[in-house]
């Protein structure tokens, strides 16, 4: 299936209403569809879109795969996010709809499937990854201030060849950086079973990533500032917060990709 995830410049996100006659009649889901035989997922979505909404896409990008298990279908939702179309999104099916800020709904039900989809939609557009093994605690530790003060609101410690003593050091140094701003700080999956890392929320593509605290803690992977998760555009690397260019499968993930601190 093809799913859009419309959002507007206030950022606020589309959702529409399932209607009677079909699987979870009344709950509330991100627009789209089926893909009809021949199709490609963004040709199907540009159908659905036309069809159910009467807008035409402009500008989108892949985002995000999710496989859910039904009671009635096992099926793979495809999310595109669309950032700009043609025409007013209106229920052309009869079908509800209705614009929701991300983290603060106010239709129910909602889908299943999209519980991963709605944490996503809750994280900042950029994070930052540790690189303090590289640099040194202090030098990392500046920058990260730095780069916090800037606007980051997400860093990942990865230094994963430090043992748990060392790394929880480094984390009560962050921590009080980081809360202080209201920015969280994650600790990847190489520390899940340490004492270090504690549950942590909203990390669909970061799913391996664990809370250090009993608060929601922020920084991302190993530094500052990097690319848009939503546009996948490279940004240009900023004199304060980037030591040097990772390689491309060490700051990438499938939706979005990180800078260092």
């Amino acid at each position: 299936m093809a799913v859009a995830v419309l959002q507007r410049t206030d950022g606020r996100v589309l959702l529409a209403q399932r209607l009677p006659g079909t699987p979870y009649p009344g709950y509330w889901e991100f627009p789209g569809g089926k893909l009809e035989a021949g199709e490609s997922a963004s040709i199907a979505l540009a159908r659905e879109l036309d069809e159910e909404l009467g807008i035409q896409i402009v500008r989108a990008a892949p985002w995000l795969v999710q496989r859910y298990a039904y009671p009635h279908a096992d099926v793979e939702l495809n999310f595109f996010r669309i950032f700009a179309w043609r025409g007013e999104p209106r229920g052309r099916m009869g079908q509800a709809i209705a614009w929701q800020a991300p983290g603060a709904f106010d239709v129910a039900p909602l889908l299943p499937a999209n519980a991963v989809i709605l944490r996503a939609l809750e994280l900042p557009p950029i994070y930052g990854i540790s690189m303090a093994e590289d640099l040194g605690e202090d030098v990392f530790l500046r920058r990260a201030q730095v780069a916090i003060a800037d606007g980051l609101q997400l860093i990942q410690l990865r230094e994963k060849s430090w043992p748990v003593e060392r790394l929880r050091h480094l984390a009560d140094r962050l921590l009080p950086i980081a809360q202080a701003a209201g920015a969280r700080v994650l600790v990847t999956r190489h520390w899940r079973c340490s004492s270090v890392a504690r549950e942590c929320t909203g990390l669909p593509r970061l799913c391996s990533a664990r809370r250090y605290g009993p608060k929601a803690c922020s920084a991302p992977r190993r530094a500052t500032t990097a690319r848009s998760s939503h546009e996948r555009r490279s940004s240009g690397s900023t004199s304060r917060c980037w030591a040097r260019s990772r390689r491309r499968h060490r700051i990438r993930t499938r939706s979005r990709s990180a800078g260092r601190v």
